[in-house]
């Protein structure tokens, strides 16, 4: 239907909104391979989208120039630049216009371009809809700008959630980035730690002096990189002026794609909500963001190994460039060590995977750290310091992609990696998928932990048979078994200083269909049983327990009552199957009851814990 079709994306600015609206691009080119897409954005940004292979044209439209036009009178010229621009437009026969910007201004573009369907957003500002001809419906799950963005797609069919940026480097930028970094002494084995201090906003901004500490804390032969553009230039004088050891500044003295080469060579990215931050996600680089007056599950790092750092508080966030009440608490509170803490759980796991070392310590400081990878549904892998587990591994439909990227979990993928612990809380088919026992063929150092419900031959395994209230050592590793409101058991783990619970089955099932009696008796039965962990553990700092919405309005009641009890440093949602959206909701309502969790979007999300 759209094979030859003509489509115009308006997105003028700027550079975290562009790169937000990459996946655009990318979904409808899957689509309809055969289409011609034509990008509109001002010069600001533009670089940026020069080599993203989805783009057929890019038209940059002078936009600042109109506006500074505009602002001092000069309506002669700002009229020249609007004909020629809407003369281009017509001349290019446009079929259909996205307009993904969602002002005036790119409803206007969207008008001039005379294209016959012309699709905006819902909720837009500014009057943007007076100039669309459709508006794409929105959903209350899709909080985050990308997935608002691609709401523009579903007029066409299209029903996106592949969420990664595209950001593709030219060679002379990249070319750049190594002899930059190579005159200043750095090689691609060091592990560089790129810090970009200001933002557009002054309420987005962390205090110097706090760079300045974190910086302070590393030793002299880790290479620090300042990086940013001429706004970020009294701010990193300030910073240099309080440190006490050497570092690179590249600040005001790269292009915007020379930037994004620079954050590419670096191992780790450490910045507020601003463009920067969003070059490293789209490039794959691991960021620690500082949150404040804005919100993170609206603008946030959505795929890959990224931190999230931010307080709770009544006052955020706020979306305002300067603080209302003065204090900038928001920004001030989060201290030093926290973002210290979280810079080496990142620098930690790249060095972990790499196989270069155990550990990572940053002035003696070595927290106890985790990767969390969801597998589907109630399965997770959890990769310590010194060992690799997989609780309730279940994959119904494999797929083409046998990678951990797709949850999958293979024999070879198990090779590379020591002290494999397997778990299985029941013998149910969405918790114990017989591929686990096949794991061992090929790894036969494998302990396996199962639920004395799980009927198998267990003869070739390394294998531990348990039933609730039981306590079992593997290696380094300590279990104790706790009970179940459905079958099986439950998992409490302590192994490199974490301390992890998996609830299996255990939950709250308040089934809305059921009689008043059953759902009492459900009650009565998970206090019960919460009552009787409560006794033998007190600290969790990973709990992994149901969110399942096919319980409707009781959907996380469970998880509510654990949390309350509990109070675990993160809690994961599982037994969702593939209604990620359950966890969205459940992220969104765990906010008013102080409960830190993540929402998990796809089959292979990374969570790093610290």
């Amino acid at each position: 239907m759209f094979t030859k079709t003509r489509f115009l994306i308006i997105r003028l600015s700027s550079i975290g909104d562009v790169l937000h609206s990459t996946p655009v691009a990318q979904a409808l080119k899957i689509a309809f391979p055969d289409c011609h897409i034509t990008w509109l954005v001002g010069q600001v940004p533009s670089s940026l989208l020069t080599s993203n292979p989805y783009i057929d044209e890019l038209y940059i439209w002078p936009r600042e120039r109109w506006e500074t036009h505009m602002r001092r009178g000069q309506f002669k010229s700002a009229w020249k630049l609007w004909q020629k621009l809407q003369t281009d437009l017509e001349s290019k026969h446009f079929d259909v216009v996205l307009d993904i910007h969602g002002l005036f201004l790119s409803g206007m573009i969207a008008a001039a371009s005379k294209a016959p369907r012309r699709i905006g957003m819902d909720h837009t500002r500014e009057l943007n809809w007076l100039f669309m001809n459709e508006i794409a419906p929105s959903s209350p799950q899709e909080v985050h700008v990308i997935q608002r963005y691609l709401s523009v797609l579903k007029p066409l069919g299209i029903h996106s959630k592949e969420y990664a940026m595209t950001l593709q480097l030219p060679e002379e930028a990249i070319t750049f980035a190594t002899d930059f970094l190579r005159d200043h002494g750095i090689s691609k084995q060091d592990t560089i730690i790129a810090f970009n201090p200001g933002t557009t906003w002054p309420s987005k901004n962390w205090p110097t002096e706090y760079y300045a500490a974190v910086i302070n804390s590393f030793k002299n032969n880790e290479p620090i990189l300042l990086c940013g553009g001429p706004g970020e230039q009294k701010l990193g004088e300030s910073i240099i002026q309080q440190l006490n050891r050497p570092i690179i500044n590249a600040i005001n003295q790269t292009s915007l794609l020379q930037l994004a080469a620079l954050i590419s060579q670096c191992s780790v990215l450490v910045t507020g909500d601003t463009g920067p931050l969003h070059m490293g996600i789209g490039l794959g680089i691991p960021t620690v963001s500082l949150f404040g007056p804005t919100d993170p599950q609206k603008f946030g790092p959505l795929t890959g190994k990224h931190i999230i750092l931010e307080e709770s508080m009544n006052c955020r966030p706020c979306h305002k460039k300067s603080c209302p009440l003065t204090h900038l608490n928001c920004m001030h509170s989060l201290s030093p060590e926290r973002v210290i803490r979280a810079i080496q759980t990142v620098v930690h796991f790249q060095r972990l995977c790499n196989n270069k070392s155990k550990s990572y310590e940053v002035n003696g400081m070595n927290t106890p750290t985790a990767k969390i990878t969801h597998l589907f549904h109630s399965g997770y892998a959890v990769e310590t310091a010194n060992h690799f587990l997989i609780f309730d591994y279940y994959q119904p439909v494999p797929g083409k992609n046998l990678s951990i990227t797709e949850g999958i979990i293979t024999s070879d993928y198990l090779k590379d990696k020591k002290n494999i612990l397997v778990f299985v809380s029941h013998n149910h088919a969405d918790h114990f998928d017989p591929a686990v026992i096949e794991w061992a063929k090929d790894n036969p150092e494998i302990t396996y932990i199962l639920s004395s419900d799980v009927e198998i031959n267990t003869s070739q395994l390394n294998c531990h048979i348990v039933s609730a209230y039981e306590e079992v050592t593997a290696g380094q590793v300590r279990i104790k078994t706790f009970g179940s409101t459905d079958q099986g058991i439950s998992f409490f783990v302590q192994l490199d200083g974490l301390s992890i619970f998996h609830a299996g089955d255990l939950n709250w099932w308040d089934w809305t269909g059921e009689s008043l009696a059953d759902r009492k008796a459900a009650e009565v039965n998970f206090k019960a049983e919460i009552a009787k962990i409560a006794e033998k553990i007190t600290t969790i700092d990973i709990a992994f327990f149901p969110v399942d919405r096919r319980m409707e309005e009781s959907y996380s009641k469970g998880a509510d009552y654990f949390a309350d009890q509990f109070k675990p440093k993160l809690l994961v949602p599982m037994h969702f199957g593939k209604d990620f959206d359950a966890t969205t909701a459940f992220a969104d309502k765990a906010k008013s009851l102080s409960i830190h969790t993540v929402e998990i979007h796809h089959k292979g999300q990374e969570i790093f814990f610290s």
